[in-house]
């Protein structure tokens, strides 16, 4: 027994130990505690934060009581916009995760990693973030992109761009066909695709396009805006950054399967984002991939994959990235082309900035073009299904009292010494993370430095790598018993 105890706390000590997620600012990747909501129309599964509290800032284990005053837990649903209404609503605990402990002893930390450390502000308490910041650099946040430097150089800011890996995991799902309520189900309703040409039938989960000459369907932003609304926050307060304004995000995924009737048909994804159209095609010539000034003059850049092509009478899962100011081509899961390109910061807000703008303020919205999508299809009849458009996660540029956060403008840039790191949270509107940390522990300091918004290198528990218990469910066990059951879908590696 003695061995066993002192083998087991070697192995938490040094190799590795579980934790449990305390609070959103990591949602949907990693949960807090939370609500868990499903849509009776769709079909959709979401989370929410909790929204009644207890002194002490405590979250009540049953949101939205009826037993007392009547006031229920008022959502709506992400898919289909509809008002989702619920009582005596059990309260999910949050993920509970390993930590590699030893990791950052062989290698050195790498960007967009998942992160345990003590907090800065307060070492008692630990945190997790994703590292966005790698030690000697200059860090600024660009229309929701992460750009970086030489600290103490001119030269330009780079955008850092996440490996596949990461980025399939941080897609949210703006909406998916495959949620859409079936019909009669939720009268009046109707999808953001606007079919556009004859022959469109867009009614439940399974699109047919049977017309002549071309077919698109395009986004209708006045149905559905595509921002960074983030579900797990429509229960604060709308003083909060969660709910007080929302910005327009062009790093999208569109996304369908696309089986065609006969031989020789096109198709066309295309993003009409900062001054130029992103395009993403399936023609004669083959798979492409371009980008041209929506103004007219010479291609941003052009590759052509020749010899793919759409094959008839079978579903195809096609898949346009734009992200991290690159552009990808899937095809069942199978990269067909790539291309990146390189804007400076002040190119990027530049060519993003609204038409009608004077002055390009990174923190207003109101000065961000929102993005157009369409897919239009020609050349013979297809069935669509899994049509969806997704955004990659947004780290907002934000301001207080007159002031701008760390790394929220090019002129505020957050520096980082030899051995220091930048963190953010997923959850950007509802982090408090490097861009907003105001003041550093005197433990902290008197040994590291009071530089406020970074983290030591010592101060660095391990790399996240599994959800062991995800949020569990309250199982009712005869006669009455209770006993928390692991939702085991959400088991997964943490990327």
């Amino acid at each position: 027994m003695i061995i066993s105890f002192a083998m087991a706390f070697v192995f938490r000590s040094y190799v590795v130990e579980p934790f449990r997620i305390p609070t959103g600012s990591m949602a949907p990747t990693l949960l807090g505690a939370h609500m868990r909501f499903h849509s009776p129309a769709g079909g959709f599964d979401w989370t929410v934060n909790p929204r009644d509290y207890a002194p002490g800032n405590i979250p009540l284990r049953v949101q939205g009581l009826a037993a007392a005053d009547y006031d229920p837990i008022t959502v709506q649903d992400p898919m289909t916009g509809a008002a989702v209404r619920q009582a005596d609503l059990p309260l999910r605990a949050g993920d509970r995760i390993l930590v590699l402990k030893y990791l950052y002893l062989l290698r050195e930390p790498k960007r967009y990693e998942v992160v345990v450390f003590k907090n800065p502000e307060n070492p008692a308490i630990n945190l997790i973030k994703r590292l966005v910041g790698l030690p000697g650099e200059e860090v600024v946040i660009i229309d929701g992109d992460i750009f970086v430097r030489p600290a103490g150089t001119d030269e330009p800011f780079r955008v850092t761009r996440k490996p596949e890996r990461v980025q399939r995991e941080v897609w949210y799902p703006l909406f998916s066909s495959e949620h859409a309520p079936l019909p009669g189900v939720a009268p009046g309703w109707r999808p953001p695709w606007s079919p556009e040409g004859d022959g469109w039938s867009v009614e439940g989960r399974v699109y047919r396009w049977e017309g002549a000459g071309d077919g698109a369907l395009r986004w209708d932003a006045s149905v559905r805006s595509i921002d960074d609304f983030t579900p797990y926050n429509q229960t604060l307060d709308r003083a909060h950054a969660g709910r007080a304004v929302l910005y327009p995000v062009s790093d999208l995924r569109l996304r369908a399967r696309i089986r065609p009737d006969a031989p020789g048909a096109q198709a066309r994804l295309t993003l009409d984002a900062r001054g130029h159209r992103f395009e993403a095609a399936f023609t004669a010539e083959g798979a492409s991939l371009r980008a041209v000034p929506l103004g007219g003059g010479e291609p941003l850049f052009e590759a052509l994959a020749p010899g793919v092509a759409l094959p008839a009478g079978e579903f195809t899962e096609v898949e346009m990235w734009h992200a991290d100011q690159s552009l990808r081509l899937y095809a069942d899961g199978e990269l067909i082309l790539a291309h990146d390109y390189e804007w400076t910061p002040s190119e990027r807000l530049r060519l993003g900035a609204a038409g009608d703008v004077e002055r390009i303020e990174p923190v207003d919205p109101r000065t961000i073009a929102p993005p157009e999508v369409s897919m239009s299809f020609s050349g013979s009849p297809v069935t669509l299904t899994g049509v969806a458009l997704d955004r990659d996660l947004y780290y907002r540029s934000l301001r207080q009292n007159g002031r701008y956060f760390r790394a929220a403008h090019p002129t505020y840039a957050a520096t980082l010494g030899a051995s220091e790191y930048f963190m953010l949270g997923d959850n950007s509107a509802a982090s408090h993370d490097g861009r907003s940390w105001s003041h550093v522990d005197p433990w902290i300091g008197a040994r590291f430095g009071y530089g406020a918004g970074v983290v030591h290198r010592d101060l660095m528990l391990g790399k996240a790598f599994l959800v062991y218990w995800p949020a569990p469910y309250d199982a009712t066990i005869p006669p009455g018993l209770q006993a928390p059951v692991p939702d085991v879908g959400r088991v997964r590696f943490i990327k």
